[in-house]
């Protein structure tokens, strides 16, 4: 039976909230350590373990997000099934596992890159860590134990990145970056599995869990040509332009990408759950899709306008002099980027009302543009690369929309018109930094930053408090709760 909506309600705002802070406060952390280890790194190690981590973590989403949301999503789950799904985690753990040990030799020759092949060997550990915590994580996900797996999380990715900057410091380059984000994943596994133990025997009946398996395959499938979307601009720099040049394209990316990547973690851990409890409802879910698209315009814009505005003082006060070249990328995939957090809950919307196919689909067709655009733009270089992204960006997202309409009858008007004010407010603070600018010609970097980002936030409450008022009450409202 459907849970109240009052109830439901309360416990995602409440997991929100605290899932929210909770990555936060890891997250701050996390950066501030990973700011300093690139200091210590050469821009080839960074490179290096941008390729690694994404064969690594390709080949993890084959075998086990499927399954994860699939059990999620059921509206009934026996131990039977339990059983069952972990059969198959094991079975394609073991397949994955054996690929990556088999191709690595192959993988570094095709990169031109000799120390590609120990690296590659010893991630596969991570497929195991991954494969423990199917089960457990997706239990926690079930029962909306939101802050449970936020602690997890929070620990475990603080222990990993003061792993990785210990051992930067000590002198280990790359192997930095792997056995920090091993233990990591260790720590994570461990946790997941002490908070919802699953000591269950596998049981191998795949035919039994046909609609399961389905939907695991279409989720592991969309999952897996996500991921390769994502990816495929680093194995192509890398293959074409080299390990330096994808270093710096890489950097540039992760900075830019980390308000996506975190809101993306917390929302979507949060929303496909929530959405699947309303799956009898599909227009009560397209509205709650219009009101996040809201709010999380209001909160981005600022945020990604501003990373543009001010990437000439945060690349050489954060990272130092060795990743000057990561200025003009960063600038352009922000700007890019600017629209993907309105984005980020449309997926597990569509998920949530048992849509998969159709996710993977629109997947499938930005694997396909993210391809061909980054083939084309390789050849101006870094900036030919980030700029196919930040074309590519919002016509994948809008793809993505014209199927959750189908799904839900909501109009595309009714998604992309509340996006406008924001806009409009980002738009303003920009024109402001941007006349601010040469009144501060003569100062350092490391002066301007604060100078451009105090005055950045000013412009933009003000342009919101005239443009966004109906808006920005709400949003107060949300935090007051």
């Amino acid at each position: 039976m459907a849970e109240p909506a009052a109830g439901l309600r309360e416990r995602v705002l409440g997991g929100l909230a605290w899932g929210s802070a909770a990555r936060l406060f890891g997250q701050l952390i996390n950066w501030a350590m990973t700011l300093v280890v690139l200091r210590f790194l050469l821009p080839a190690d960074y490179g290096l373990m941008a390729i690694t981590a994404a064969i690594a973590g390709f080949l993890e989403s084959l075998g086990f997000v499927g399954f994860r949301d699939a059990l999620v999503q059921a509206a009934e789950l026996t131990d039977a099934t339990r059983a069952r799904a972990f059969a198959m985690v094991l079975a394609t753990t073991a397949i994955t596992v054996g690929l990556l040990l088999l191709l690595a030799g192959p993988i570094a020759g095709f990169f031109h890159q000799p120390g590609l092949s120990a690296l590659l060997r010893t991630m596969s550990l991570g497929l195991v860590f991954s494969a423990v915590a199917v089960l457990p994580k997706a239990e926690l996900d079930r029962d909306l134990r939101l802050k449970d797996s936020a602690r997890v999380e929070l620990l475990s990715g603080v222990i990993g990145g003061a792993t990785v900057l210990g051992l930067a410091i000590g002198g280990y380059g790359v192997w930095s970056l792997a056995i920090g984000q091993l233990l990591g994943a260790g720590l994570r596994a461990g946790g997941y599995f002490w908070l919802a133990p699953c000591w269950l025997a596998p049981r191998w009946a795949p035919l039994r869990e046909a609609r399961l398996l389905r939907f695991a395959g279409w989720r592991a499938g969309d999952y897996s040509v996500w991921y390769l979307s994502t990816q495929i601009d680093v194995l192509i720099i890398g293959r074409i332009l080299g390990d330096q040049a994808v270093a710096i394209y890489a950097v540039a990316r992760t900075i830019a990408a980390l308000p996506v990547t975190k809101t993306a973690t917390v929302l979507n851990s949060i929303a496909a759950p929530a959405f699947s409890r309303i799956q009898h409802d599909p227009a009560l879910a397209g509205a709650y899709l219009g009101k996040s698209m809201r709010l999380l315009s209001f909160i981005a814009f600022p945020i990604f306008f501003g990373i543009t505005a001010t990437a000439p003082e945060i690349v050489p006060v954060v990272l130092g002099g060795n990743w000057a070249q990561a200025v003009l990328p960063l600038q352009i995939i922000a700007l890019g980027m600017a629209i993907r957090p309105a984005g980020t809950v449309a997926p597990a919307l569509l998920i949530g009302l048992g849509h998969a196919r159709s996710v993977f689909h629109n997947t499938l067709l930005g694997l396909g543009l993210f391809t061909v655009a980054f083939l084309l733009g390789s050849h101006w270089g870094i900036v030919g690369v980030s700029l196919a992204s930040a074309i590519v960006f919002p016509l994948q997202l809008l793809q993505m929309l014209v199927r959750v309409r189908a799904a839900t009858r909501v109009g595309l008007a009714a998604m992309l018109g509340p996006m406008l004010p924001p806009l409009l407010c980002a738009l303003a603070m920009l024109a402001v930094l941007a006349a601010l600018r040469p009144l501060l010609g003569g100062w350092s970097p490391a002066a301007r930053l604060p100078v451009l980002v105090g005055v950045g936030a000013v412009a933009y409450v003000s342009a919101a408090t005239l443009i966004c008022r109906p808006l920005l009450r709400e949003l107060l409202g949300l935090l007051r709760r």
